[in-house]
């Protein structure tokens, strides 16, 4: 079981803790006397949890939790109990696995390079420097007590060792924000090795990023190998921002959803006078395949195909013949 179900535990155990507490003095059970412990959970869960969709599913589980304090006090905590393994299984067997999550918050001393990622400074003398005493300049956390930043006129790499499947879709997510209008963007790749040569993958690209709360970045991915692979965040800043700030970056396995259909280049649907020596050319239609099979005749579709792999074009051969 990885970190994200045992965290969802401990936050389950709070309410397990907080609820016979009040049952046992009799207390008027409220949205407003559990609304406490509720928030202490969300916020657990909050933090160890980096996109929208997550939060949304978790808070709408407690949500029905708040609901069913409404019911007889002898039938509550089992009723509690029984949700919570629902959860736990659902939680389990909807989201993908979570291969990292750092929101700095353990293992982190203010104002030194953060822990867990090596770094690469490719101009600059400074580094990321995990946070948790300083909010000026945006640089209040996310989420939890801490964050990093890294300070004006410096790019810098930060690297995260990873082992990665081939053909598995990975989604990595983070949350950053800077304190001026322009001069700040932010990228991630990755690769073989914890080098600025090394990051030969794009994630994400090149993207400014914004002054005011918390910007969400999302990139998709899939090595064509099993491996060790390096992680990298690149923040780029002139004179103009003090700092940019980072927080909850994540790593999961994304959930497999079937790819859109493919679109036709050329030659166009139901063209004629198409050259005998003309190839076949079609674009993704996004939702990230990963192959692509033809079938090719004239007249009718053949009845088996021909697995070309991740291309987007196909030269028959031999040529076309001039009457179909």
């Amino acid at each position: 079981m990885h970190t994200l179900l045992w965290q969802c535990i401990l936050a389950a155990l709070k309410l397990c803790i907080a609820l016979p507490v009040a049952i046992s003095h009799n207390l008027l059970i409220t949205s407003y006397i559990i609304n406490f412990p509720l928030f202490q959970a969300r916020r657990d869960i909050d933090y160890f949890l980096g996109s929208h969709r997550r939060k949304r599913r978790i808070f709408l589980i407690f949500n029905v939790l708040q609901t069913l304090l409404f019911t007889q006090k002898n039938n509550i905590m089992r009723k509690l109990f029984t949700l919570l393994i629902f959860t736990l299984f659902w939680a389990g067997s909807s989201w993908g696995q979570n291969v990292f999550f750092d929101g700095f918050e353990t293992g982190n001393t203010q104002a030194t390079a953060v822990n867990g990622w090596t770094q690469v400074s490719v101009a600059g003398t400074a580094s990321w420097l995990a946070n948790t005493s300083l909010t000026n300049y945006n640089r209040t956390p996310r989420t939890g007590s801490w964050n990093a930043y890294l300070q004006y006129d410096n790019t810098d790499w930060m690297f995260k060792s990873v082992s990665l499947t081939a053909g598995t879709i990975y989604e990595l997510t983070f949350y950053a924000r800077q304190d001026a209008t322009s001069g700040c963007s932010i990228l991630a790749s990755y690769g073989t090795e914890a080098s600025v040569a090394g990051m030969t993958n794009s994630i994400i690209p090149s993207t400014s990023v914004s002054n005011g709360n918390y910007q969400f970045f999302t990139g998709s991915f899939s090595p064509a190998t099993t491996g060790t692979f390096y992680i990298g965040i690149r923040a780029d800043l002139n004179y103009s921002p003090w700092y940019i700030s980072i927080d909850d970056i994540s790593l999961d396995e994304a959930v497999p959803v079937a790819p859109n259909c493919a679109t036709l280049v050329s030659p166009a649907d139901a063209a004629t006078n198409v050259l005998p020596t003309a190839t076949l050319n079609w674009a993704s239609g996004g939702g990230l395949p990963t192959g692509y099979k033809l079938y090719f005749g004239a007249g009718s579709l053949p009845g088996t195909y021909t697995d070309l792999g991740n291309v987007t074009t196909f030269d028959p051969s031999p040529y076309m013949n001039y009457s179909t």
